[in-house]
């Protein structure tokens, strides 16, 4: 039961792992993510952990926190997925690469992840959204475009054309794949 700590420069999110999505009513939210994200996530398989006293492959548990409140939070929407399946002798035989399209709901403003602080308790652990970046496309070929907030107004920014981006309702959609968030209240 050896414990590491390991500092990460951004959350780095799965879509849920467990879900079940019968139709495009059904909606996850930031927030869905962020409880997967610090759920516990076993290391099995082609997944092991590699141990450093034996030098070999275990079976191992991994839990991920949020010790203390950044001034910037970036979340990384973790849309592309590639399954190996390998041969007996260990070899990848084939891999299947997709990009996951699952409509994930976030907060504009006041996003509060005060419940995920492990550490330092912060009572200002709340967020506004300043930027996205967006991607549309396949894994293999498609587009980057981003928006951003601009002296109080969403602007939108693809490749060389800034244009402002005045319906708020359509920042939320399908394609975001960075979000950046800026606290409201630094310490």
């Amino acid at each position: 039961s050896d414990l590491s700590k390991m500092i990460y420069p951004n959350l780095d999110i799965k879509l849920k792992e467990d879900k079940n999505v019968p139709s495009d009513l059904e909606q996850f939210d930031i927030y869905d993510c962020l409880d997967e994200f610090q759920g516990e996530q076993k290391l099995e398989g082609a997944n092991k952990w590699h141990c450093p006293k034996c030098n070999d492959f275990q079976e191992a548990k991994t839990r991920t926190e949020i010790f203390k409140a950044p001034k910037y939070l970036i979340f990384h929407i973790n849309r592309f997925e590639t399954k190996s399946e390998s041969s007996f002798f260990g070899a990848i035989r084939s891999e299947e690469k997709k990009k996951d399209n699952t409509y994930i709901n976030f907060p504009l403003k006041n996003l509060d992840i005060r419940k995920y602080i492990k550490g330092f308790e912060d009572k200002n652990a709340i967020y506004n959204l300043y930027a996205i970046l967006y991607h549309s496309g396949e894994l293999t070929s498609g587009h980057y475009f981003a928006c951003c907030k601009n002296l109080g107004k969403w602007v939108f920014y693809n490749d060389h054309v800034a244009n402002d981006f005045p319906d708020e309702t359509k920042l939320v959609n399908k394609l975001a794949y960075l979000l950046f968030y800026k606290k409201n209240k630094f310490d």
